[in-house]
């Protein structure tokens, strides 16, 4: 942001910069500052309302129950544990607690999503558990952590909202399958599994979440 951008002339920003009394220190430059850090202000807020209507419209609340639909997701960008395959619960448990203590654990209890990146191609029926995944944590602006990131592209996707069991996630990956395959569309790789809200029941769910693939087909 430049001094013209805020409505000075030439004259006046040539003022501000060749005087460094401190009389004038108190009537101009503070004034300025003050407006500066207004004017950036506002845009933030507005970000902020933004970024939580988007966290809103991707959980998907009005979802019926395992019933697939396609919906585009925006673009987002993960903070992610390492690859974990082949883990026991309790494996799984510490990983999560581990996951968080590098995040900062404060972060567990914010409104940006949360969830699974499991690499589970095509959707495949009663494999779910078999499969490796990564813990994932959508990346807050405000906070610097050096970790992984990974990035869900935007674009369309096939989604479904299940109860996060076992017996759920299955059910809600079959209606996925099956509306991918009635529409004759290919699906892609990996799992997003997104926490709905922020009371975690389970190994690092909620009690109910959503399940999305990204469609690959080149004709959406």
């Amino acid at each position: 942001m430049g001094l013209r951008d805020l409505g000075l002339s030439v004259e006046e920003i040539k003022d501000y910069l060749s005087d460094d009394s401190s009389d004038a220190l108190n009537k101009k430059v503070i004034p300025l500052r003050q407006k500066i850090e207004q004017r950036i202000q506002n845009p933030q807020q507005i970000l902020t309302i933004l970024r939580q209507k988007e966290s809103h419209n991707t959980q998907l609340r009005n979802t019926d129950f395992y019933v697939a639909k396609k919906c585009f997701l925006p673009k987002r960008e993960f903070w992610c544990s390492d690859f974990k395959a082949d883990c026991s619960e309790e494996e799984i448990a510490r990983a999560y607690s581990e996951f968080y203590q590098e995040v900062g654990a404060g972060l567990m209890t914010n409104k940006m999503l949360s969830g699974f990146l499991t690499a589970l191609p095509q959707a495949h029926a009663n494999q779910y558990a078999d499969f490796g995944f990564r813990i994932i944590k959508e990346k807050s602006y405000d906070d610097e952590v050096k970790i992984p990131i990974i990035t869900q592209n935007d674009g369309e996707y096939i989604v479904a909202k299940v109860e996060s069991t076992g017996i759920g996630i299955e059910k809600g990956l079959a209606a996925i399958r099956k509306y991918a395959e009635a529409n004759d569309l290919e699906l892609g790789d990996d799992l997003w599994q997104f926490n709905i809200g922020i009371n975690i029941e389970r190994l690092g769910l909620t009690k109910d979440s959503i399940l999305a693939y990204a469609i690959t087909d080149n004709e959406l």
